[in-house]
């Protein structure tokens, strides 16, 4: 026998002596290792739909109304609000901006010397009014009406003013609601002139963006109204000219609209009033008189709703 078997042949017999199983002695099965969980998927996070901006509503021209002094001087002009008026959505201005708003022009012209006949001799009038001197009308003081607010006041020269207002439509206007702007000076002296009221529908509550006048002087037939910037998206972009004597201004090129001109008959001034949607830096607006005369521009950007 090989002696190398010995001990294990001793071994396995005192196994069987104690009743044990020799194959009990074999190695563990290995523990088979565990299938992993596998990690959930995660759901993404569904991304939020954006608010659409609201489109700005550009304001409306629905009317306007104009008065002179007619052919006499006279130290004060009266004009009406535009008939429709009483069919706009009246709120009674800031907070609220679905209201009618109010843009006004009113301009005045140095009145022309001329002679009077007394019982003894002639006597210098200022436009059929005894003085001894027209006062010119860049001396004389423009009154604001209650409830208006001036946005600028420009003076050309000697012989024209003019002033630019603004005011919501209140509660109560009608067509028959008349506004009135004095003239007056050191001298009481009667002056032309003219007043405009445009009226819009749709203007922000801050109406103005922007706005700035140009005066040309000496007498020029070429009347400018400057660049501005107007920063919001379907603003409305208004140019109003003014000229001495009986004149008249030519639609501006760019795509602008008229709104309305009047002039004091047969004398003066003139005033033009024009308009476009436009957002962005103006170009100056240049436009051309019949008669050269000392003359004002005004580029004004309206505010759209909301």
């Amino acid at each position: 026998m090989d002696r190398r078997l010995l001990p294990r042949l001793t071994l396995l017999v005192i196994l069987l002596a104690a009743g044990c199983d020799p194959h009990s002695l074999a190695p563990p099965a290995p523990t088979p290792t565990p299938t992993p969980t596998p990690t959930p998927t995660l759901t993404p996070t569904p991304t939020p739909t954006p608010t659409p901006t609201a489109t700005a509503a550009p304001a409306q021209v629905l009317g306007a109304t104009a008065a002179d002094t007619t052919s006499d001087a006279a130290t004060f002009v009266t004009v009406n609000l535009p008939s429709k008026v009483s069919s706009v959505a009246i709120f009674g201005g800031p907070p609220s901006t679905s209201g009618g708003f109010l843009l006004a022009e009113v301009a005045i012209e140095t009145a022309d010397i001329n002679s009077c006949t007394m019982p003894d001799a002639p006597f210098a009038c200022c436009n059929g009014v005894m003085a001894g001197t027209c006062q010119p009308a860049s001396a004389a003081t423009i009154s604001t009406p209650g409830g208006w607010t001036l946005e600028d006041n420009q003076t050309c020269g000697t012989d024209l003013q003019e002033s630019i207002y603004y005011r919501y439509v209140q509660p109560g206007d009608t067509a028959a609601t008349e506004f009135t702007w004095n003239f007056s000076n050191a001298t009481d002296s009667n002056f032309l002139g003219v007043a405009r009221i445009t009226l819009f529908s749709g203007v922000g509550e801050v109406p103005i963006e922007s706005e700035l006048a140009q005066c040309t002087t000496p007498a020029s037939i070429d009347l400018t109204a400057p660049s501005i910037s107007i920063p919001k998206a379907n603003s409305v972009n208004v140019v109003l000219y003014g000229i001495t004597g009986s004149n008249s201004i030519s639609l501006p090129p760019g795509g602008y609209n008229l709104i309305d001109q009047h002039n004091v008959a047969g004398t003066g001034p003139d005033v033009a009033n024009y308009e476009r949607l436009f957002s962005g830096v103006t170009d100056p607006v240049t436009s051309t008189a019949g008669t050269a005369g000392d003359n004002l521009g005004f580029s004004v950007g309206l505010s759209p709703l909301p």
